[in-house]
């Protein structure tokens, strides 16, 4: 991910910031259980996690599966570019367990859209296609540009009333002005909708600590500086783990890296705090993978 990206992040204040007043009405009261976690990569075709994610020799056809054995979720972001086929979607969700799912992106055509009124045709297009990763499918998240402006708030949630009850959907905006609107959060936390976090150093503005619904989605994205991105993942479990005590369903991690050959290097670093934290009330994780012959130890360096 390019948003955001910092040559020289050492400067920055990665503390995370208080939280939002709503996400202490939301988790109030809720009934107490295990939080579900989710933690996955932004794809899965990368050739070179061969002999470190994937055995070696492994054919390009089979990492779908193999990735599914180390993680319980994936960002699928080619849905932004393309509508996926439905026959690569029924694939795609064999290769997959039963409780892993997809988090697919909004097409373009509809968030890259600025004249609400254009919205329905592609969004019903979406829908009917994204339809074809059945119980596999996770949510969806819808990335606005940068200059997004909601000039239009009365049609933009005439959107929303259209949205699928049942159907998870997160909003990523990249512009913090709609971060402090009241009055559209709480027609998004009516309307069963919430907002990604996303955590990189050249916007820490955008870190508003505002959960609309008791879930959330956190699309983390590294400095590529080993000890600084280990505090700041140690710092977001501390508080998954403190809002998972007080009501929290579930989380969704989402590693983004500047080099993608050490992505799952960063979710195992996730593993590892995650683990730290045996009294928290989490469900377990699968276990990621780690051949043999990278010989690599858990901050990506070579032994």
């Amino acid at each position: 991910m390019e948003f955001g990206y910092l040559p020289d992040p050492t400067t920055v204040d990665f503390n995370l910031p208080p939280d939002h007043v709503r996400t202490d009405i939301v988790l109030h009261g809720r009934e107490k259980g295990p939080c579900k976690l989710f933690v996955g990569l932004t794809g899965w075709r990368e050739k070179g996690w061969t002999g470190d994610l994937y055995p070696p020799q492994m054919r390009p056809e089979q990492f779908l599966s193999a990735y599914a054995d180390s993680f319980n979720c994936l960002e699928f972001n080619p849905s932004f570019y393309a509508l996926p086929k439905a026959e690569l979607v029924s694939r795609w969700c064999h290769q997959t367990g039963a409780s892993f799912r997809f988090f697919v992106k909004m097409w373009g055509a509809v968030s890259h859209e600025p004249d609400i009124s254009k919205w329905a045709t592609p969004t019903r297009q979406f829908l009917d296609r994204i339809q074809f990763f059945e119980d596999r499918l996770g949510g969806v998240f819808m990335q606005f540009p940068p200059d997004f402006k909601l000039t239009e708030k009365s049609a933009f949630i005439g959107w929303l009333d259209q949205w699928p009850t049942k159907l998870k959907l997160d909003l990523e905006f990249r512009s913090a002005p709609l971060l402090r609107d009241e009055g559209f959060l709480e027609a998004c936390h009516q309307r069963g909708i919430n907002l990604v976090l996303t955590d990189v150093a050249g916007h820490r503005e955008l870190m508003h600590q505002c959960l609309l619904q008791p879930r959330f989605l956190l699309r983390f994205v590294a400095t590529g500086i080993t000890p600084i991105d280990e505090k700041r993942i140690e710092a977001w479990v501390n508080k998954i783990a403190q809002w998972a005590v007080n009501g929290l369903q579930s989380a969704t991690i989402f590693c983004h890296e500047p080099d993608q050959m050490s992505a799952p290097n960063l979710a195992r670093l996730f593993h590892h705090f995650i683990r730290e934290k045996a009294d928290a009330p989490f469900t377990k994780l699968p276990e990621i993978a780690k051949y043999a012959s990278l010989q690599k130890d858990l901050f990506g360096f070579s032994k």
